[in-house]
């Protein structure tokens, strides 16, 4: 018996859980040891096995499910996810199968890209059978109002709930069935069907709730408790909202408020300083006449809007910790520009938002991670307005943005010089650069021959003796600066071998001292895939860094920083 089969059981279907549904049932043709491991899986997707035609996927899970039914070893499967398929009598034979498996998690996820949904009728015996659900998923169907559970309610102990182009026939009746619930998802088929606000006061666990493609219409007062006590977390998603101000008021304790897509009527919430909202997220494209509470919020994210009130903009800043600007722009006849004097901020994000003006780092003593995406132009920093700063994120749009005045470069670079980690394109080496080379340098230049024209001795040089990480993530031409005998990890993205390339390296290597890891994306097909090219890098650092990791890893010519793209701001639209 070979080593792997030799392991116990449990070791051997996690293994095969990892492994598509094809591929998992193919294993059970190795031999007789491995006949049913795969039985005895915990989790079954079956979306792998999708087939343009319908029966015959059907056919295909059909099948499977008859071996786990026969098999000793398949008593529970805490975790399915079926198809959505369009066919009741289907769907209730497989919540049938599920339910004898003691399933706790269950999925019916949309399968083919319908146009629009085809919704099938919910089959009552999920509300029969399957009582020991913890979390349901469903997507494209109707769920009927009469659902005559065996026992009420249905699902005593579902947490997570995520309903996807679905229609509800009585939505007061169909919450009452999961009064455990803690998350919510619902994305209606057709946004001008209503789900009250009342429907959900048999949930009071709501944590986090999302709705999506629907209408909220307006009630009656009522005199009961909240409808949200417990809610943290709220999300609205093209969703119509008749009394805004009366929903966040029947949300006591709520801390996150995320609205993408407004309705033409815009962002409707009033905010002030009773409501406990820390974190604000709004997405476009609408106009913003907001005023906020300047005390409370903690994170602001805001995309694609236009603000009609910058000073009330600019008081918010006083309490914030992560600001994040994308797309964003004054409105007509206001005053463009924001000088960001923030006590408590610690990330300042802006992208593609020169409309508002140049966007001034005043007064920030806290912010440890600046990233600007845009005009280069449009961003300032005071000196010793950044004392902490240890990351900075600059990615210029604009081709030689200073036209070779170094002394605006200059000025924008002198407060960050002690920065940690400094990632650039291509602006921050064209700029700092102030003599580029007539005739194409050799492959890897000699010291003598090219000290002078590679490494520029510039007057009243940049400090960046304290910078442990540089970052170029486009090609560059060449490169001249100051000593970095703190460098210790240097990474260029998109490296093609080209001579400017190789005289960026050349620099590293002759200025780094202290590098102990230099990390290459090459671009596939270029001359830096090549051998040749890999083999003069690794004999050039292993003399001027011997001690140096040198790792070569693929990427494609568009690919950029993985970096920046954990820190892009679509991280905090999550």
């Amino acid at each position: 018996m070979d080593p792997i089969s030799a392991l116990h059981d449990g070791i051997l279907a996690k293994i095969v859980s990892l492994l598509p549904l094809k591929r998992m049932l193919r294993t059970s043709l190795l031999s007789r040891r491995w006949r049913l491991v795969w039985t005895t899986v915990p989790a079954f997707d079956f979306t792998d096995a999708a087939d343009d035609n319908v029966n015959v996927y059907i056919s295909r899970i059909d099948s499977c499910l008859e071996h786990l039914s026969a098999s000793p070893s398949c008593m529970t499967i805490p975790s399915i996810v079926f198809p959505a398929i369009q066919d009741s009598d289907v769907v209730d034979r497989w919540i049938r199968f599920a339910a004898a498996h003691s399933v706790q998690r269950l999925k019916f996820a949309m399968w083919m890209d319908y146009t629009p949904p085809i919704p099938f009728t919910l089959p009552l015996s999920l509300f029969q059978l399957c009582r020991g659900l913890t979390a349901l998923d469903i997507s494209s169907c109707e769920i009927p109002g009469v659902l005559e559970p065996v026992i009420s309610p249905a699902f005593p102990s579902l947490r997570s709930l995520s309903l996807f182009e679905v229609t509800i026939a009585d939505p007061r009746a169909f919450f009452a069935q999961c009064p455990a619930i803690e998350r919510l998802t619902v994305e209606l088929l057709n946004e001008a069907d209503l789900l009250p606000a009342s429907a959900f006061r048999s949930c009071p666990l709501i944590s986090t709730l999302r709705l999506a493609y629907c209408t909220v219409p307006r009630e009656t007062p009522s005199a009961g408790p909240p409808a949200f006590p417990s809610l943290r977390s709220l999300e609205l998603d093209y969703a119509r909202v008749a009394a805004p101000q009366s929903l966040l008021n029947s949300c006591p304790v709520i801390a996150e408020l995320t609205i993408r897509n407004p309705v033409p009527e815009g962002f409707a919430f009033r905010l002030d300083p009773r409501h406990t909202v820390s974190t604000l997220r709004i997405f476009g494209p609408t106009v913003l006449p907001f005023s906020l509470p300047s005390s409370s919020f903690r994170t602001l994210v805001l995309f694609d809007l236009e603000i009609a009130n910058p000073p009330a903009l600019i008081r918010a800043f006083q309490g914030l910790e992560l600001l994040s600007l994308d797309s964003v722009l004054f409105e007509t006849g206001a005053d463009s520009g924001i000088q960001v004097r923030a006590p408590r901020m610690r990330h300042l994000m802006v992208q593609d938002s020169e409309e508002l003006g140049t966007i001034v780092v005043a007064d920030t003593p806290q912010l440890c991670r600046l990233f600007y995406w845009g005009d280069i132009r449009y961003l300032g920093v005071f000196d010793r307005a950044v004392p902490k700063l240890e990351e900075a994120f600059l990615h210029c749009t604009v081709k030689n943005p200073y036209g070779g005045k170094y002394h605006l470069w200059k000025n924008l670079m002198q407060p960050l010089s002690h920065v940690r980690l400094l990632s650039v394109n291509w602006w921050f080496i064209c700029e700092s650069t102030n003599a580029v080379p007539e005739s194409p340098p050799p492959v890897v230049p000699s010291a003598k021959e090219n000290e002078d024209e590679f490494l520029i001795m510039m007057e009243n040089s940049i400090d960046l003796n304290q910078t442990e990480g540089l970052q170029i993530v486009q090609r560059v031409p060449n490169i001249g600066q100051s000593s970095l005998p703190q460098l210790k990890k240097f990474t260029m993205h998109q490296f093609s071998g080209g001579p400017g390339d190789m005289c960026l390296l050349y620099f590293v290597g002759l200025k780094g001292c202290a590098l102990q890891h230099i990390h290459l994306y090459y671009v596939k097909g270029s001359r830096g895939a090549t051998h040749r090219i890999q083999s003069t890098v690794c004999h050039y650092f292993s003399t001027c860094s011997p001690h140096a990791i040198l790792q070569f890893s693929k990427c494609s010519s568009d690919e950029n920083c993985p970096r920046h793209a954990e820190l892009c701001m679509y991280e905090f639209y999550e």
